[in-house]
């Protein structure tokens, strides 16, 4: 079967060997000239999700009961803050068709709807639900490596504990893959015997963003 990881990575912009011709520049507003990093030179340091965002991962979480719920990020990063100003959630395996035959059909319908509202939409990362803090699988990392790779500053993955939600305690965290298991994902596939030999540990796979939350 198709992992998500491969199915996102199908509908991102794939690296280039070699410079491709320079395109015209898109022109920006002098307003938000000396915040927007065009060059992103400015690493990130923390990520700011609207109010919006939250209900809408939230309520997807809900939606998808004891199933883990996946989606997109859209936003802009300007002057080391990430602000998340929207998301749509991933179609997990074995729905419908009805909202296209794969989640990278879907996740292109998605953006030229929301291109079509005028709404931002350039892909930041992703969020996925969890319960009782349990993140840390394969199938994450290997996502989050996807968008790294591909993303401008590589992207975030923001992780909501449905199990905190439910006390009244919604918790959301964002992190991206530290540059030393970056190397060795270079070298070695994921697993025990990679871990071990490069030793990594969860801090040193992870670097945790501070998250801020923009009520609208």
């Amino acid at each position: 079967a198709t992992s998500m990881a491969a199915a996102i990575a199908a509908s991102l912009p794939a690296p280039t060997a070699q410079a491709a011709p320079t395109p015209a520049p898109t022109e920006i507003p002098q307003s938000m000239q000396k915040v927007i990093d065009v060059e992103a030179e400015i690493p990130v340091e923390t990520v700011q999700l609207d109010g919006m965002v939250v209900m809408k991962i939230m309520k997807h979480a809900r939606d998808t009961g004891s199933s883990t719920a996946t989606g997109l990020l859209l936003g802009i990063d300007l002057d080391g803050t990430l602000e998340v100003s929207n998301s749509f959630p991933l179609p997990t395996y074995g729905d419908d068709d009805e909202k296209g035959s794969s989640p990278a059909r879907y996740q292109a319908n998605m953006l030229r709807l929301i291109k079509d509202v005028q709404s931002d939409d350039t892909v930041v990362g992703f969020y996925q639900s969890t319960s009782m803090g349990a993140f840390f699988a394969q199938s994450l990392v290997e996502l989050q490596a996807v968008h790294q790779e591909r993303l401008r500053h590589g992207g975030i993955v923001i992780v909501h504990d449905t199990n905190q939600a439910i006390r009244a305690n919604a918790t959301f965290r964002a992190f991206r893959l530290t540059p030393a298991y970056m190397e060795a994902l270079k070298k070695d596939k994921f697993g025990t015997q990679s871990l071990v030999k490069h030793e990594l540990i969860f801090s040193r796979i992870f670097a945790e963003i501070p998250v801020t939350i923009k009520n609208s």
